[in-house]
C-alpha cells in the first residue's frame, strides 16, 4: 500500500539508492558492472577474462595436437609419423617458430634411426597354431533297443570334419614400413 515502506522494501532485498529503492542487479548495472561468473565485474574486465579464456583454450587444444603429432613420430606407423611430422612442420612455418621446426627434425631424425635400430636387431617369432571345426549336416541317427523287451532308442551321432594348422612366422618388430 505504501510505495516507500522501508521494512517492505528491505525485507525484499532493495536499496534505497538516489532517491528510489533499487535491486541491487539495477544499481550494479547503473554503475556500469555486468554478471560474469557469479560476481560483478567491469564490461572491460569481462571481456579480458573472456580472451584470457580463449587464449588458454586455443593453448590446451595446440597442445593436444603437438601431443599427438610427437606420439605420431615416435611410435605410430611409417606414413603416420611422416604426415604427423609434416603437420608439426606446416604449425611451425605458419608461426615463424623455427626452433619447433627443428626440434620436430631432430625427434624424427633419432626415432627413424631408433627403429631401424630395432627392425634389425629383433624379429618376432609366433608359433601359429589354429583349428578349424565344422558339423557335417545332416546328422545321422539310428534307432537301437538298449535291451530285450524295451522300447527302441534313437540316438544321433553328430560327425566334425577338423582342419588343424601349424606353422612358425617371423616378424620384424617395430614401426612397420
Amino acid at each position: 500500500l505504501d510505495p516507500d515502506h522501508r521494512a517492505a522494501h528491505s525485507a525484499l532485498g532493495h536499496i534505497f539508492f538516489e532517491g528510489k529503492w533499487r535491486t541491487e542487479t539495477e544499481i550494479m548495472r547503473m554503475r556500469g558492472f555486468v554478471r560474469f561468473r557469479g560476481t560483478w565485474v567491469t564490461k572491460e574486465e569481462r571481456a579480458r577474462l573472456l580472451a584470457v579464456e580463449a587464449r588458454a583454450k586455443e593453448r590446451r587444444i595446440l597442445e593436444r595436437k603437438l601431443r599427438r603429432w610427437f606420439r605420431d613420430i615416435a611410435y605410430g606407423s611409417k606414413k603416420r609419423c611422416d604426415r604427423a611430422y609434416r603437420e608439426v612442420v606446416t604449425f611451425a612455418r605458419k608461426s615463424g617458430n623455427k626452433p619447433l621446426e627443428k626440434y620436430a627434425g631432430d625427434v624424427k631424425a633419432w626415432f627413424d634411426a631408433y627403429w631401424r635400430a630395432v627392425r634389425r636387431a629383433q624379429k618376432g617369432t609366433f608359433e601359429i597354431r589354429a583349428t578349424m571345426s565344422r558339423l557335417k549336416r545332416p546328422i545321422p541317427t539310428f534307432q537301437t533297443s538298449l535291451g530285450a523287451g524295451s522300447t527302441p532308442v534313437t540316438l544321433q551321432l553328430p560327425e566334425l570334419s577338423v582342419v588343424r594348422v601349424q606353422t612358425t612366422v617371423v616378424v620384424p618388430l617395430g614401426r612397420g614400413e
